[in-house]
């Protein structure tokens, strides 16, 4: 949503959606969640922390990244934050390596995009 009607235009959503103002149930359902989200990020963040261990002490993990972890480097990026967040990546040795992460995963998506809620997984390369 924007107050500029040149920059809505611009964006090829429906007029509908371009509207400056949320709907009720929108409002309604917003708040509804406002409750919740201080203990759905605590589990959030206390998941990642796990999953981030856990593949640090994985043989075949080259390299963890996220913020929690001491060999993740320096933690002043993250000092805006309560904690450190759900995000969570990691290296292995090789391409090939990498796509058999992939292949083998079940419970992770394929995907580039951060917008849901799914857990993702991809490969990138140099």
């Amino acid at each position: 949503m924007t107050s500029d009607d040149e920059l809505a235009e611009r964006t090829g959503l429906p007029a509908e959606r371009r509207r400056r103002r949320p709907r009720a149930m929108d409002c309604y359902l917003a708040l509804r969640g406002l409750k919740t989200l201080a203990v759905r990020m605590q589990a959030h963040c206390r998941g990642a922390h796990a999953v981030a261990g856990s593949l640090a002490a994985h043989p075949k993990v080259v390299r963890v990244h996220y913020p929690g972890l001491p060999t993740s480097g320096p933690r002043d990026r993250a000092r805006q934050m309560r904690d450190f967040g759900g995000m969570v990546s990691f290296e292995v040795a090789s391409k090939d390596e990498a796509i058999r992460v992939v292949q083998s995963t079940q419970l992770f998506f394929l995907a580039e995009s951060l917008g849901g809620v799914e857990s993702l997984i991809e490969v990138r390369h140099p």
